[in-house]
């Protein structure tokens, strides 16, 4: 009894100290996963749902009423649901021993059967849409590509080149380490599905210890691993088929024995149902950054699965930019005794560029207009981005702080950077009246000396005799002369030729329609745009340039009215055509646009609006200039006949 009890205890012993293998884990079973949860334009959220079965194929027949979306404890609305291809990471690892080198009766292999079985798939896989590797026995032949095509010849490649040595080679697990490894490492593709094919030989007792460590791996990485066993159909009853199936099952993968006699998985269809997810569109009302935790639930067939996911919301104040703002505006008096307030103009237009540099647009729901520091407008409707300065307020020269406010429908608030206008408000220069001399604003000093211009005065007178005497003696001698000349003049070419040579003449050409008729540009004057104020001339621009003021002997276009300076404006073409407006240091300015311009000058456009002081006009652009030069019919006769005339009529 004491040697039983003994034997029994020491056989205890020797099971506690043996080393315990690894258990597979439990089958994967239905899952849910958040692969994507992001904000799109606030407040839109984006999420991709990935909802798979046992053995890792996408669950159809999924509607927007299954789904339930809870954002930190409130329930959200599914806006959108489609159904997306957003690709996936693939690895496919070959195995291969003596079992890859089997053939049937028709005197195809194994490996034959599987190697067309990805030439037809990859023949039609779109390009730049999966993340593909291709790791065998003998190392990894292709890291993450996007083209089919770049597979397909590297497995081609392994073919003719291990095809005859199968039956010398023996499995090794390490084709797998290597694999999961590849579908582990980062993908430019995102969060998206990945999976393992791995195509092996029967493995040994020793290998399949193995494998419940590698699908713990797997599993924890969200790698699925999917198993084609090729071989004998009596090996689905082997332990090392059982640790495969184990694998499959563990990671969310599929399981195929192929004897040679099955039909292989349609590749385009497997991975194609794979990669399926679920996008779904809501909108939070969430108004502070910082992350958000979600909960996902669908009612699907296999019950109801369960995804959680995080995102985050970075805002940021609305970036305010100034688009338009003028550095100086000059107010000038509509009329002699207006009071300053009524100085023109009475108001500045003002724009600004809303934008959002945290990539979340959202309603803008207030401008505000800051001069100095002080609220002077307010917008609350559409255009926000749009402001009419009041002016009447600022009766004297100065310079004043200009700012604008925005705010958007979370409440923040961006400004834009402070800028300097300086109002200035300037008399009309003082202007003679016609037949005065000098303004009648000027008082005469006692010093003054008046000056009289006369024009000379002619009266007959009678010739003196000496005159008469010149005179007729100089006629003789112009008579002997002519004479002499007429008698002994050479010979006269043909007439034909010289009326040849006359129209070949600058004189004896007919000018060209453009030459005569040629118009840049027309400033037509517009209706006054205060009472009493004056209307402009239509002003033609045929030449270089004009000038434009109120004195005549400064300006070929004379302007006459107190707004306008002597020498005023400079309106002229380039040698490309291009009509350009320069002021010339006026004292109300030259505008257009309503915006001032400087001594630089602008370049004009059609239906430009031009204030020259108080007189306006509309900017018409005449036809762009062409450089044919057209060539008149006599021009033509005479290049082709002047040479021959001239040897004829040369002596």
């Amino acid at each position: 009894m004491k040697r039983l009890l003994w034997l029994v205890g020491f056989a205890i012993t020797l099971v506690a100290a043996a080393p315990q293998q690894e258990a597979m884990p439990p089958p994967l079973g239905p899952q849910a996963i958040l692969r994507h949860l992001t904000m799109t334009a606030y407040p839109e959220v984006e999420a991709w749902l990935a909802l798979q079965g046992p053995d890792g194929y996408f669950i159809g027949g999924v509607t927007a009423n299954d789904i339930r979306i809870v954002e930190e404890g409130e329930p959200r609305t599914v806006e959108a649901l489609d159904i997306r291809r957003p690709g996936m990471v693939m690895v496919f690892a070959l195995n291969p021993a003596r079992s890859f080198a089997v053939r049937d009766a028709q005197g195809v292999s194994r490996f034959d059967y599987i190697y067309y079985q990805f030439k037809t798939w990859l023949q039609r896989a779109p390009a730049q849409h999966y993340d593909m590797s291709f790791v065998t026995s003998t190392g990894i032949l292709l890291r993450h590509t996007d083209d089919p095509g770049t597979l397909l010849d590297a497995i081609e490649t392994f073919r003719n080149e291990a095809t005859p040595n199968f039956r010398q080679m023996e499995p090794d697990l390490a084709v797998l380490t290597r694999a999961l490894a590849l579908a582990m490492e980062p993908t430019p593709l995102g969060e998206v599905a990945r999976e393992v094919l791995f195509i092996t030989a029967p493995i040994t007792l020793e290998q399949a210890d193995q494998l419940p460590e590698l699908a713990r791996q797997a599993r924890e990485a969200g790698v699925r691993v999917s198993v084609w066993l090729v071989g004998h159909r009596d090996w689905v009853e082997m332990p090392q088929t059982h640790a495969l199936i184990g694998l499959a099952r563990a990671t969310g993968g599929h399981f195929v024995l192929f004897s040679g006699q099955e039909v292989l998985p349609d590749l385009h269809e497997f991975f194609t149902n794979r990669e399926q997810v679920y996008r779904l569109v809501y909108r939070t009302t969430r108004t502070q950054p910082g992350p958000v935790a979600v909960t996902i639930e669908a009612n699907t067939a296999y019950g109801v699965l369960t995804a959680q996911g995080t995102y985050d919301i970075t805002l940021e104040p609305p970036a305010v930019q100034w688009r338009q703002v003028p550095q100086t505006i000059v107010r000038v008096p509509p009329r002699p005794d207006a009071p300053r307030a009524e100085w023109r103009p009475t108001e500045q237009r003002l724009t600004i560029a809303i934008d959002f540099p945290d990539g979340t647009p959202r309603d803008i729901v207030r401008t505000t207009l800051y001069v100095d520091g002080e609220a002077v407008q307010t917008q609350t409707q559409p255009p926000f981005e749009r402001f009419l300065w009041d002016l009447r307020a600022y009766t004297e020269d100065g310079a004043h702080q200009v700012q604008v406010e925005a705010e958007d429908a979370l409440g923040l608030t961006g400004r834009t950077a402070p800028v300097t206008v300086t109002v200035r408000l300037v008399a009309p220069t003082p202007i003679a009246p016609l037949g005065q001399p000098t303004p009648t604003n000027l008082t005469a000093t006692p010093d003054a000396t008046e000056v009289e211009v006369t024009a000379p005065v002619t009266r007959p007178e009678a010739w003196s005799a000496v005159t008469w005497a010149v005179g007729l003696a100089g006629l003789v001698l112009l008579g002997a002369l002519g004479w002499g000349l007429w008698r002994y003049r050479p010979p006269m070419p043909s007439g034909d030729w010289l009326a040849r040579l006359r129209a070949h003449m600058p004189w004896g050409r007919p000018k060209k329609p453009e030459e005569t008729a040629r118009v840049w540009a027309v400033l037509e004057p517009l209706p006054p745009l205060q009472p009493g104020w004056p209307t402009g001339p239509r002003i033609v621009l045929r030449g270089a340039e004009l000038i434009l003021g109120a004195d005549p002997a400064m300006a070929n276009v004379v302007l006459a009215d107190p707004s306008v300076s002597p020498r005023h404006a400079r309106l002229w073409r380039d040698a490309r055509g291009r009509v350009f407006l320069a002021d010339l240091q006026s004292v109300a300015g030259t505008w257009v646009n309503y915006t001032p311009i400087t001594t630089q000058g602008l370049a004009l456009e059609e239906d430009d609006i031009v204030y020259i002081g108080r007189f306006g006009f509309r900017v018409h652009l005449g036809p762009p200039e062409t450089q044919t030069e057209v060539q008149t019919p006599q021009e033509a006769e005479f290049q082709t006949s002047a040479p021959h005339a001239q040897a004829k009529d040369a002596p």
